[in-house]
């Protein structure tokens, strides 16, 4: 099992290609069966959620944030892997990342849209996944583009 884990983490670090895992790791087919099992049933979230209360506390901080901050990027993408969008701020076609970090840069939830998603329907998704995994926050610093009543 540790193998396994440890060629979901090469190929999370890598970004190569499931059937480009090297040799020396289980075969392609075992290690994706094992990391759709894990992600299914929610043991990848469990996982990165315990590593990460685990680095605050090590650092000195409470396990759970009080402070978050979110944000967007969009980053150019075809539609053969998922629904894409045109962000017509940043003129580009693709996709649109937003995440939620504690103080250290630690992400407690993550939401991938299509590029023309406006940002506060972005950050509904991320804010309501953070207030499950982190219920002592208080405070989401953002910059303008999230400024919208009821958020």
């Amino acid at each position: 099992m540790r193998a396994v884990l440890n060629a979901i983490l090469y190929l999370q670090k890598t970004g190569c290609q499931w059937r480009l895992l090297p040799h020396d790791f289980p075969h392609w087919r075992t290690v994706y069966g094992w990391y759709a099992r894990w992600r299914d049933d929610g043991t990848l979230r469990r996982l990165h959620a315990d590593l990460v209360k685990q680095v605050r506390q090590r650092v000195g901080k409470q396990a759970q944030p009080t402070v978050g901050i979110i944000d967007s990027q969009t980053v150019k993408t075809s539609a053969s892997g998922g629904a894409s969008g045109y962000d017509a701020g940043k003129k580009t076609v693709g996709r649109k990342r937003f995440i939620v970090v504690d103080t250290l840069g630690l992400i407690w939830a993550l939401a991938v849209t299509p590029a023309d998603e406006a940002e506060q329907d972005g950050a509904c998704l991320v804010i309501h996944e953070t207030h499950e995994q982190a219920t002592s926050l208080k405070t989401i610093y953002a910059d303008s583009a999230y400024n919208r009543k009821g958020l």
